[in-house]
């Protein structure tokens, strides 16, 4: 079954719900561990049929929680806890700003470290810091210690990654993901978490592009761009070249013609030296051509389900997700969406592209991780940073 991503709303920033980091904040605020667990469990599992909730809500419901259960002293430890400014200032220059635990965690998931145990790497940090009365501590003294405490809890591996992630501002070119894939193989799941782990804000989808062509063209003078990948051949008017499958020659013109779009988006992200994951059923290796941006470096993965049944069962969660989404829709045209990602994965042979086969949301993060990781050192432009 597809997992359901529950985001926590951090003013104009979105991150996964942890039930771990949940469960670690309740005992930090002297919560019996097996009781700190439940609750996070519990809230969980309401979650997944609320959807988003803001971080100030979550810390409501979970003090609630405690309210009920353990008393009021119980719950004013947690939000005391909570709000509690940071002792610690992180230091910037002439800027100082209160660490925090959360952003620290944040860049943290960056190397493929699961949340909960960035968490723990944050949280001892802070400890440490404390014990030793430090009031402050710049960005490189801070790099140094995430450094040696991810190497001891998590290996050398990650902790290696995370000093070519914090090296990710030194690039002198911006960075451009490109995801692709068939309908319901992650894309944009993957788009979101690597966006959040990478503190990257400008996300693009190749459908919103096709959105906004769809505007501009009418259906009778490009019904194309009015069809979904998967349905385009049931408009599709042109000639059959050499008896080609007409759901494949209908996706390929429909993805030539939404690549004008996405080239577009290129030339802004290399005009406004700004990194950028664009994704889409339309992000094919052929289509980018990365060998006209060379303002860029633009790193092309592409996302599959390789199982049948379990592709059909993404679209039945989907639906149980957001009623706009009617599985029934997507399982009638279930053949051609196999048949376009064969087409897909075909093209990432021919092209050299990697593909990740999406067997679950955090096996496919960090198989994507390591890619970008390897990728992002072998830029020519890559400098890490020093500790």
């Amino acid at each position: 079954m597809a997992e359901c991503r529950i985001d926590v709303i951090y003013g104009a920033d979105r991150f996964p719900y942890s039930r771990g980091i949940l469960t670690r904040s309740l005992v930090d605020a002297g919560v019996p561990l097996e009781a700190a667990y439940r609750i996070a469990n519990e809230i969980q599992d309401e979650l997944v049929d609320e959807g988003p909730i803001t971080s100030d809500a979550l810390r409501d419901r979970a003090a609630a929680r405690l309210r009920d259960e353990l008393g009021e002293q119980a719950a004013r430890t947690y939000l005391d806890r909570r709000s509690a400014p940071s002792r610690i200032s992180l230091v910037s220059g002439s800027e100082r700003i209160p660490f925090s635990k959360g952003i620290l965690s944040r860049s943290i998931t960056a190397t493929g470290v699961q949340a909960e145990r960035a968490y723990q790497v944050s949280r001892e940090i802070e400890e440490r810091l404390l014990r030793s009365h430090t009031p402050e501590v710049t960005r490189r003294e801070l790099r140094r210690l995430a450094h040696g405490q991810i190497g001891r809890l998590c290996g050398q591996d990650a902790a290696e990654r995370y000093l070519v992630w914090r090296s990710f501002a030194l690039l002198e070119r911006p960075l451009v993901i490109a995801i692709g894939g068939t309908t319901a193989a992650g894309k944009s799941t993957l788009a979101v978490e690597l966006a959040h782990r990478l503190g990257i804000t400008n996300v693009v989808g190749s459908d919103s592009i096709r959105e906004i062509m769809r505007t501009m063209f009418s259906d009778d003078l490009l019904p194309l761009l009015h069809r979904s990948s998967y349905s385009a051949h049931e408009s599709f008017t042109a000639p059959h070249r050499g008896g080609g499958d007409p759901v494949i020659e209908a996706f390929h013109e429909q993805v030539l013609r939404v690549s004008v779009g996405i080239r577009g988006m290129l030339r802004r992200a290399a005009a406004e030296n700004e990194h950028m994951i664009i994704h889409g059923v339309h992000v094919l290796p052929e289509v980018l051509q990365p060998e006209k941006f060379p303002d860029l470096s633009v790193a092309m993965l592409v996302t599959a389900v390789t199982d049948e049944h379990q592709h059909q069962l993404r679209f039945i969660e989907r639906e149980r997700q957001t009623s706009a989404r009617p599985a029934a829709r997507y399982l009638e045209h279930f053949a051609a969406i196999r048949k376009i990602q064969d087409y897909i994965l075909e093209s990432c042979r021919r092209q050299g592209v990697p593909v990740i086969d999406n067997a679950s949301t955090e096996v496919q993060a960090f198989a994507a991780v390591n890619f970008l990781t390897d990728f992002v050192r072998g830029l020519p432009d890559f400098r890490l940073a020093e500790i």
